[in-house]
């Protein structure tokens, strides 16, 4: 669904709201409301992709159940709020395990005060504008994935010792003083991968961060290594690219154990050896090809998930798995056929899987099934934690009943509706209760109110029909009242009527549509919709 404009400060009035995600609109901006801090309930935030601008609010400090914070890809600028300066902060945010700020214009320094949210398992602050030292974060010992990458950092390069859990890190292209490689590459043991491509360092790389057990990917090209570069005989059975291209080692050990993509172009080695001529002194980039779709069909449903912060650099073990796991979790919803088409990495670390869907026992996919089934950013569809956060974007997909387009954003059948059916809901109850404080108040109908005349009681008729009409061929997809009773009929001060209380309604599938234009729209049968068929009940207004 694409959303266009601002997002209102009214939304601040949906206190009861877990989860509020609007990602992947990018007609979508202006600042965040001040009034998203009225949440209080919230555990989840994803307002990525987007377009929003100015700074973070501070007052996104007192969500004190958020565990998911998701502002990237937008345009925010400023400092991140911290509570000493700003009086509240993202360093109260005490539950926060998701913070995923990366790809905005944000500037300043990294607070020291993040290291008290202890539990932090992501954090995302790459491709900003943040200048200054990297503080201390020894305390977020829970910390799995790390990215820094593509700011302005200066000083030391951070001592990561204590933070064992660490599985991800990429300190990439910042201005950090000229170092030696820091002792802690070979405490991480339960490394997957380590960048820190142009990060000033020099000397030689240990051996021993090439046999932790679950290492798949170093990337420590554009920087001045020099002297022998031995790998060792202990060497990791997931490794499977090192890049060291740009440095200056003169000299290579190979390790016996190790045979798979080593990058060495732009070392002095490649030049005065016989390395000049073998793959290790050229630009070996690992490409995935397609996955050749090994269930076609005429209209497949399809899409991308995007993984923001994935755990692991060597997608060939996780794509058989990935693809079970959507098979099995989507076949208990429609039957069908899933298959991955193809995957890749692009330069900021996302991993990239289009998937392709298609029915069985039909030509098309119709829009319930769609809304129903596909929402894969729905919790009904959750991955195992090793893919990390992620989302879904659909690419446009065409209906077979009325040749129109029709495309699910991340937010559709999920976030949007929600929003809208509460927004819907207290309304509903508002005006009810203004209702009946003013009818106790005036007595409007009684013997002394108003009376209404039969012009008046047609307007409010049609008032009520064009309502319905509304819901019944405009809305998408189209919607039956089910409930339409005089109780459900609310009037403003001017007589005018609203159609309410959308607790019984129901959505139409492209399948039915044919099927209700032929019944008298808004009264189906409460306990036979299914059905379609006429019964034995009487309506009126």
């Amino acid at each position: 669904m694409d959303i266009q404009g601002t997002l209102s400060e009214e939304i601040g009035n949906l206190k009861q709201l877990r989860i509020l995600d609007l990602s992947s609109n990018m007609k979508l901006g202006g600042t965040l409301p001040v009034t998203l801090s009225n949440l209080v309930h919230l555990n989840n935030l994803a307002l990525n992709v987007n377009n929003f601008t100015g700074k973070i609010p501070p007052s996104l400090g007192k969500l004190s159940k958020l565990t998911w914070l998701d502002l990237a890809d937008n345009q925010l600028s400023g400092a991140l709020p911290i509570s000493a300066k700003d009086g509240w902060g993202l360093d109260q945010l005490l539950k926060a395990k998701h913070l995923l700020l990366d790809r905005n214009q944000l500037k300043g320094p990294i607070p020291k005060s993040i290291g008290l949210v202890q539990a932090l398992e992501v954090i995302r602050l790459d491709n900003n504008r943040l200048t200054g030292a990297v503080p201390s974060i020894s305390n977020l010992t829970k910390l799995d994935f790390l990215n820094l990458a593509s700011n302005s950092l200066t000083g030391p390069i951070p001592n990561l010792t204590t933070l064992t859990r660490l599985n991800f890190i990429d300190l990439s292209n910042n201005q950090f003083d000229r170092s030696e490689a820091p002792a802690w590459f070979s405490d991480l043991r339960n490394l997957r991968t380590l960048a820190i491509e142009s990060g000033q360092l020099y000397g030689q790389i240990p051996q021993k961060i090439f046999s932790a057990p679950e290492l798949q990917e170093v990337r420590l090209n554009n920087n001045s290594i020099n002297g022998t570069f031995d790998m060792g005989n202990d060497v990791s059975n997931k490794l499977h690219m090192v890049n060291l291209e740009l440095n200056n080692i003169t000299s290579v050990l190979l390790s016996s154990s190790y045979n798979d993509n080593l990058m060495l172009e732009g070392n002095p080695v490649c030049n005065i050896s016989h390395l000049s001529r073998t793959a290790y002194c050229k630009d070996v980039l690992e490409k995935n090809p397609p996955v050749e779709s090994l269930n076609p069909c005429q209209h497949p449903f399809s899409g991308f998930l995007v993984f923001r912060a994935p755990f692991f650099s060597d997608a060939s073990d996780h794509i058989p798995i990935l693809e079970q796991n959507l098979t099995d979790t989507l076949k208990t919803c429609i039957p069908n056929t899933l298959s991955i088409q193809n995957y890749y990495f692009d330069t900021n670390t996302y991993f990239w899987v289009q998937i392709k869907i298609c029915p069985i026992g039909q030509s098309y996919f119709n829009r319930t099934e769609i809304i129903k089934c596909f929402d894969l950013n729905s919790e009904d569809h959750a991955l195992p934690d090793i893919y990390g956060p992620y989302y879904f974007t659909a690419s446009t997909y065409r209906l077979s009943s009325s040749g129109r387009s029709y495309k699910i954003g991340i937010s559709i059948g999920c976030a949007i509706l929600a929003v809208l059916l509460v927004c819907l809901g207290i309304f509903a109850v508002r005006q009810k209760k203004r209702i009946k404080r003013e009818k106790l108040r005036n007595d409007p109908f009684g013997a002394s109110g108003i009376q209404l005349d039969w012009s008046k009681r047609l307007k409010i008729a049609l008032d009520s029909a064009i309502g319905l009409a509304y819901l019944h061929d405009h809305a998408n997809p189209p919607i039956i009242h089910r409930d339409v009773k005089s109780t459900n009929i609310l009037l403003d001060e001017t007589l005018t009527a609203k159609v309410a209380d959308f607790g019984l309604s129901l959505f139409v599938s492209d399948s039915e549509i044919g099927h209700v234009t032929t019944h008298v729209k808004g009264t189906l049968d409460p306990n036979r919709t299914v059905l379609f068929k006429f019964k034995n009940w009487q309506y009126q207004l």
